[in-house]
């Protein structure tokens, strides 16, 4: 279920227009990436797993998925966004991530419930000149148990 789970956020992602460069090039990895293809860009990293039973032929399980949203330069060299900008960008980028995963909440995908955004932490990298989004998924699923 976990790489069933994990491909569907991926193609989630790679839908929306956020990702997409001005050439067309989609800028969702799966694994951690140091020259990715152009910015904002998102990477997708499977984080825990929690299980608690519900009755004895079902359990409840939790699958946690971390993305990490890298948004574009901001400051005073040539070319760079404002940092309001910037700002501004990652702000849409959060929006639209959220409202992706609140439209479709099972990913279409057999035993998944709900996909829930539970956290989103704002962030800088590059010494303070990137801004970075920690978005925390939560997806949860039912299995069958035998006792």
């Amino acid at each position: 279920m976990r790489v069933t789970i994990f491909n569907a956020i991926i193609s989630k992602l790679k839908e929306l227009g956020v990702f997409t460069g001005d050439d067309g090039t989609i800028r969702v990895y799966d694994y951690p990436i140091t020259a990715p293809a152009g910015y904002p860009y998102v990477v997708v990293a499977p984080n825990t797993l929690i299980s608690e039973e519900l009755d004895n032929q079902r359990d409840r399980r939790t699958y946690r998925y971390h993305l990490q949203v890298i948004g574009e330069k901001f400051g005073e060299e040539a070319g760079n966004k404002t940092q309001a900008e910037a700002l501004l960008a990652m702000q849409n980028v959060e929006d639209t991530v959220l409202a992706a995963f609140d439209a479709n909440a099972d990913l279409s995908t057999s035993g998944v419930i709900i996909t829930r955004p539970i956290q989103v932490e704002w962030g800088y990298a590059d010494n303070g000149s990137r801004v970075v989004l920690d978005i925390i998924l939560d997806v949860l699923t039912t299995v069958n148990i035998t006792l």
